[in-house]
């Protein structure tokens, strides 16, 4: 094997690795539409900021369930997340404040796996892209080191 071509390979393998991550999360995304619905209850509801750069908040939601006679807690709200700007992320926490009683989506398969807001969100696919991307650039790389 050409030695030139081990990093780019190794930067294909980790888009490549990230699509399937990315294409299972979507699956469950859209499986989640199909799950059983039951009543649950918002324990707290908060802000919490996330340093980097740009500035972002991520509102964190708890909540429990019960399904069959077992109580459960939960903290997904949906899939694609939620972080982003400070009026967003409180926007759905004060949608879901504290003691709201709330129709929590449960897998049918394990009941430990909910989701407040069911389906797809746009932001679940700008992973997908970005591993896409850096798939691309990498089988590129690796295509033009193998011929050199």
């Amino acid at each position: 094997m050409n030695p030139n071509v081990i990093g780019p390979l190794l930067f294909a393998l980790v888009g490549l690795g990230g699509i399937v991550v990315c294409v299972v999360s979507i699956s469950r995304a859209i499986d989640s539409e199909q799950w059983m619905h039951v009543n649950g209850e918002i324990l707290d509801s908060r802000v919490e900021y996330r340093g980097g750069k740009t500035p972002t908040y991520e509102p964190v939601i708890n909540y429990k369930y019960t399904v069959e006679g077992v109580t459960y807690e939960g903290s997904r709200v949906r899939f694609g997340g939620t972080s982003g700007s400070k009026s967003a992320a409180t926007e759905i926490s004060n949608k879901f404040h504290g003691g709201r009683i709330v129709t929590v989506s449960v897998d049918p398969n394990d009941h430990s796996k909910s989701v407040l807001q069911p389906g797809l969100f746009y932001k679940i696919f700008f992973p997908l892209v970005i591993f896409m991307i850096l798939f691309g650039i990498g089988l590129s790389l690796v295509v033009t080191k193998w011929r050199s």
